[in-house]
């Protein structure tokens, strides 16, 4: 994984301070574990050599995944 960034139109929960999630470098397991202990409600986008994709969740919970294999994809 080459980054990982928060989506257009996601919220986060009211009480709760939203780290940072810029670009970054990481293990996919790893992210989604941390986005599911956080509770929040959330879309990252993952990037990849050869693919992309996006990742929803909402209370803890991953509620939404695709995953676009891509050839020649232009960053």
């Amino acid at each position: 994984m080459t980054g990982a960034t928060d989506s257009p139109g996601t919220s986060h929960s009211a009480g709760h301070t939203a780290p940072d999630w810029g670009p970054a470098q990481g293990d996919v397991a790893g992210l989604i574990r941390t986005l599911c202990s956080q509770g929040l409600r959330r879309g990252v986008r993952v990037v990849a050599q050869d693919k992309r994709g996006h990742i929803f969740f909402d209370q803890g919970h991953v509620v939404h995944a695709e995953l676009v294999k891509t050839s020649g994809w232009a960053r």
